[in-house]
């Protein structure tokens, strides 16, 4: 494993990894949406794992999350191992995994302070960053909220065993933790790449040490910072809650269960993984076999056709007919030699200047593609070297290389006088069909079979096209199987041979996955039975504890039964041993519960009346009467003059609510107990003259006994529940319980009441205020029709022949409907005209209830003022740039004759420029600015029939210079079928296309890419220009289109330089055809603008046209 440290995390790579075909991107996006489920269903099931919180919290967690930002991005190490894969089919080298060493210690610290939901945030935040430039895995996030869940459960709980007592410690749960990230791992990078099963295992196994290491590596650096946090400061680390018992305590399964399946899961990790092992030696070793043999026969095929090669090339140069000969009869004698042996496909004799004499099929060697290595081979024959072998490229339509042997032809001294060169097909050679039958047969393994020659250059490939082209894998390792990284990213098999004695070499290589497949189908069938021996013994032990337990069950059933509710079925109690003894517990329960469900019931029914109703006289009807039901003579309910909102001033005095008998016979008593309850929330007189406590006038009745309960609002005191009883009454607990649950029936009564209240004024001063405003309002439901609609909107949306009275008769224009009923939110505001005469701009915001959306809610502000301002201000815009026309052509020619009026030096022949170059630019600023003021008044639009794709070829004419200078690749993408003819003003139309392209090309770097296309869209068609440039933010990109927004681009490589008028000139022609002009850009990967147009346009426009042109219409000049 190799490891680098590194500064930034940015260093590295950014990119994810996602399968390139839809099948894989739908099961990745399965499996994620199934991960997110799991992942967030740990989360609530935990959320209980919480601390403490203050006022500060926030602010920590603040600087928690800022640090886990920094501490991810700066500071690692960049681990990478020697035989990782990179993702299969793509063109990437192994992903290196970085361990930022500080990346864990903020989410856990924060765990350990302020519990799950505050770390998962922070590990949010540092989890995206590894996202990108890291793991390049979407489940990367998902991994980092169930890590910092899992630890923040096991840093918080309170269990108070042993066990739980040391995984409260940092350390021991990061240990912990660190054991299930390589199972995360692998579940979930299965579904990152494409490819079979076995290639998908193979990525993952590959890359599942380094991956690893770098997460485990955080964990422990995180856990030893978070441990020495808990040692310095005990307290404040954790949950302060009380130790309480662990699952193991609280069931007897759970406590074998968690006894012994750690065991059973080591047990099976450790089978699985040797068993895996030793199906992939296995299934290595099958391989190498295979390869193995089917190399050896190749190789020893290679030396029998060399030499009988070499023979036969030898054996033709003893010939004396072919010194002496004449050119036409050695054609004759090497047909005859050809003909004679089916071994040579060429051959041909050159005298000693290497000049061709004689040859067969073809009679000059040079024609016949002579080699440069050849050549030199000539003259080494000529030289006295008697046997010389070559590699040739092969003939057209052959699938193999050539091989040409050269020999000397001597005369009588042994002196060469001529040279032979024999050529021979390897595709064709009889000799060599048994070795290209076997490289042949390895494409039916979906592997490859290739020959080299002594110089490394193949000789045979399954692809023809590679032929003679030097091999780039690894031959140094001879006569052993050994790991290559194929060019898809896949693992590979290689077996390398070389001939005996000869040094020609044969390759052979299979994917990995045909092993990986092979060892699959020899382990499948011992884990399936291995699950199934588990699942057996699982089974036994489940069955053997049922017996053990199944006495307590029982017991359970019954506490399950009275738990139910279900008290009139008595508990049976049975033998005196320890299940006698705790039946008739459960009897004596059973008993005093019913008595106590009873008052239940009747607190239920006060507590449905309270419910039932906003109106507090009727809600606090049953609370009178399950009051009088325990003999009271009175029950009177009093609120404080401020219990109730109100929305005039009223009088200052008691709200009382009573009932009995005697209800109004001890009212004098209400303004004393009030007070008294302001004191003391609960007042009991079994006999009311011995505390001094209440007043009573003179010759007034005097309750037996009484018993007051205040009502109580969070902190406020609004009011008191009192009863009083003609005859003594001792109050027992139950019964001041019973009243005190009045008491707070009736408190919540009156919190229903005012909130009630309190809403109704809200709503009357809400009418009164959408009354009163100016501006019109409307708020539609979620089916987009008006439910609410303020006097103003009536009015701005009436019409001289109609006045609207209501909400549902507004009709909404469809520009303004389009928009009511988009879903995103949008800044987008829109101008149109209403039924009223005015001008106004709408926009709109969604309303959330509990976070869906429920209405939408549109301003309308009058406009009509602004535009009037903002037209004059084009007028004023276009006279000034059509007077500044022939000054800046008077500038710009005498600018141009200084050089004529005599000799100037360098600087001021700069200067010159300068001032040229300027004039240039306020002209075509002053050009900009006429032609959008001639646009935005409508003034001669000139429509007629022109073809898109004409348009598109001259606009792509007019830049096609500024692309080539500047390295643009520039294309055009049109369907085939054509596209129809348009109505439209072909100079303007052309004129946008324009700009749109040369801002394409200004803000795409060197070497990028542009292209214009076209489409046929629902009676539009929609012009497109994108480009791979540097893309728009999304705050910029709202304003883009207005007149003279320039976006700033700090840092940007390329120049943002311009008068900020080339897009309000597009979005202006766009406008004037009835179409609109948009944009869709990501920050890096470039922008998509579009244009539509309707394919005809409307009446009206045509009819404006038509009359423009039968006028004259006067220019300035």
């Amino acid at each position: 494993m190799q490891i680098e440290w590194i500064l930034s995390l940015t260093q590295l790579p950014a990119y994810l990894a996602l399968p390139s075909g839809w099948p894989g991107r739908l099961a990745l996006f399965l499996a994620w949406s199934l991960s997110a489920l799991l992942t967030g269903w740990i989360i609530y099931r935990w959320r209980h794992f919480s601390s403490r919180w203050s006022g500060q919290a926030w602010g920590m967690i603040l600087l928690a999350g800022v640090a886990s930002i920094v501490m991810t991005l700066f500071i690692g190490l960049r681990l990478s191992a020697p035989g990782a894969l990179p993702p299969p089919g793509l063109p990437l080298q192994a992903a290196a995994a970085a361990l930022m060493l500080f990346a864990a210690v903020p989410w856990m610290i924060v765990a350990g302070f302020y519990g799950i939901l505050p770390a998962i945030v922070v590990a949010a935040l540092s989890s995206v960053l590894l996202m990108i430039w890291s793991t390049h895995s979407l489940f990367t996030p998902l991994e980092y909220l169930f890590y910092a869940a899992f630890f923040s459960a096991m840093i918080q709980q309170r269990y108070r065993t042993s066990f739980y007592h040391w995984l409260r410690h940092p350390v021991i749960a990061a240990l912990l933790l660190s054991a299930v990230t390589p199972l995360t791992f692998l579940l979930t990078r299965l579904w990152l790449v494409d490819g079979p099963a076995a290639v998908r295992l193979d990525y993952v196994m590959t890359n599942l040490r380094h991956a690893t290491l770098a997460t485990v590596g955080m964990f422990w650096i995180g856990g030893a910072a978070a441990e020495i946090v808990f040692l310095l400061a005990p307290r404040r680390w954790g949950n302060p809650a009380p130790l309480i018992p662990s699952p193991a305590e609280r069931s007897l399964s759970a406590r074998f269960l968690y006894l012994f399946l750690p065991i059973v899961l080591l047990l099976t990790v450790f089978l699985m993984a040797t068993v895996w092992r030793v199906a992939e030696n296995a299934a290595r070793r099958m391989i190498t076999d295979r390869l193995q043999g089917m190399a050896q026969l190749s190789a020893d095929s290679i030396p029998y056709f060399l030499e009988a090669g070499q023979n036969m090339i030898q054996q033709i140069a003893q010939d004396p007919r072919l010194l002496s000969s004449s050119p036409s009869e050695l054609d004759g004698y090497l047909q005859e030699h050809l003909r004679a042996v089916p071994f040579f496909t060429q051959l041909y004799i050159l005298n000693q200047q290497g000049e061709s004499i004689a040859g067969y099929p073809q009679s000059d060697y040079h024609r016949a593609a002579a080699q440069v290595a050849e050549q030199m081979g000539i003259r080494l024959a000529l030289g006295g070297v008697p046997f010389q072998t070559y590699s040739a490229p092969p003939q057209s339509g052959e699938e193999a290389a050539q091989i040409s042997f050269i020999a000397a032809l001597r005369d009588d001294q042994g002196v060469p006088q001529r040279v032979l060169i024999g050529r021979t097909s390897l595709s064709v050679n009889p000799m060599m069909q048994s070795l290209l039958g076997i490289l042949r047969r390895m494409t039916d393994y979906q592997g490859e079979g290739i020959l080299l020659d002594e110089n490394g250059l193949i000789l045979f490939h399954p692809q023809s096209s590679r032929l003679m082209e030097p091999y780039s894998g690894r031959t140094e390792i001879r006569e052993t199987l050994f790991d290559e990284t194929a060019p898809d990213g896949t693992r590979r098999l290689v077996y390398v041979k070389s001939a005996s004695g000869r040094p020609w070499t044969v390759v052979l290589s299979l994917p990995a996955r045909q092993a990986q497949q092979l060892a699959i189908n020899i382990a499948a069938p011992i884990l399936f039975a291995m699950f199934l021996l588990g699942s057996g013994a699982i089974l036994y032990f489940r069955y053997n504890l049922n017996k053990i337990t199944s006495s307590l069950q029982l017991l359970a059933e019954q506490a399950t039964t009275i738990a139910q509710g279900r008290l009139d079925k008595a508990v049976e109690a049975r033998g005196e041993d320890e299940e006698g003894r705790l039946r008739a517990a459960f009897e004596t329960m059973r008993l005093s519960l019913k008595s106590r469900l009873e008052e239940l019931n009747r607190l239920l029914w006060v507590s449905q009346g309270v419910a039932s109703s906003l109106d507090l006289s009727q809600a606090v009807r049953p609370v009178l009467e399950a009051s009088l039901s325990l003999g009271a003579a009175s029950v009177r309910i009093v609120l404080t003059p401020g219990a109730l909102p109100v929305l005039d001033a009223e009088e200052n005095r008691l709200s009382v609510y009573a009932d009995g008998h005697a209800a109004q016979l001890y009212a004098d008593l209400d303004e004393q107990i009030l007070t008294v309850c302001r004191q003391q929330e609960r007042i009991v007189l079994s006999h009311p003259f011995r505390p001094r406590i209440l007043t009573y006038p003179p010759n007034a009745p005097i309750p037996e006994s009484l018993v007051a309960v205040a009502l109580k609002l969070e902190n406020e005191i609004v009011g008191a529940l009192w009863l009083a009883f003609d005859l003594p009454h001792s109050f027992s607990e139950e019964e001041i319980r019973f009243i005190t649950t009045l008491a707070g029936q009736t408190a919540l009564a009156v919190a229903n009441a005012r909130h009630f209240l309190t809403a109704e004024i809200g709503r009357k001063r809400l009418e009164a205020i959408l009354t009163s405003t100016s501006d019109p309002i409307l708020v539609t439901d979620t089916k987009g029709q008006v439910s609410l609609a303020n006097p103003a909107a009536l009015r701005a949306f009436s019409s001289n022949k109609e006045l609207l009275t209501s909400a549902a008769q507004i009709r909404l224009p469809a520009e303004l409907n389009e928009l009511m009923r988009t879903t995103r939110e949008s800044p987008r505001a829109i101008e149109l005209t209403l039924p009223d005469g005015k001008i106004y701009s709408a926009t709109v915001s969604t309303v959330y209830t509990e976070g869906r959306p429920v209405n939408r809610v549109c301003f309308l502000r009058d406009i009509t003022h602004f535009k009037e301002l903002d037209a004059l201000k084009s007028e004023f815009v276009a006279n000034v740039s059509h007077d500044l026309r022939a000054p800046l052509t008077l500038m710009r020619g005498y600018a141009t004759m200084l050089e004529m009026a005599g000799s100037l030096n360098e600087h001021q022949l700069g200067y010159v420029h300068k001032i040229i170059l300027s004039v240039e630019n306020m002209t075509r600023l002053v050009n900009n600015l006429l032609d959008l003021g001639r646009i935005e008044a409508g003034v001669g639009l000139q429509l007629e029939l022109v073809a898109p794709k004409e348009l598109i070829e001259k606009a792509v004419s007019d830049v096609q210079l500024h692309a080539t200078q500047k390295r643009i690749q520039l294309t055009v993408d049109l369907p085939g079928e054509g596209l129809s003819l348009i109505e439209a003003d072909a100079a303007l139309l052309n004129q946008a296309l324009h700009n749109l392209l040369d801002n394409a090309i200004k803000f795409t770097e060197a070497g990028g890419k542009v292209q214009i296309g076209a489409r046929v869209k629902d009676d539009q068609v929609i012009f497109a220009v994108r480009d791979n440039g540097i893309g728009i933010a999304p705050l910029d990109q709202p304003r883009l289109f207005d007149k003279f927004y320039r976006v700033k681009r700090p840092g940007a490589k390329v120049s943002s330089s311009g008068s900020g008028l080339g897009l309000a000139i597009v979005k202006s022609v766009a406008e004037r055809h009835h179409g609109r002009a948009w944009v869709e850009s990501q920050l890096g990967r470039g922008s998509t603008f579009y244009i539509s147009l309707p394919i005809r346009q409307p009446r009206e426009t045509q009819a404006v046209v038509a009359e423009s042109r039968g006028s004259d219409v006067p220019s300035k000049s």
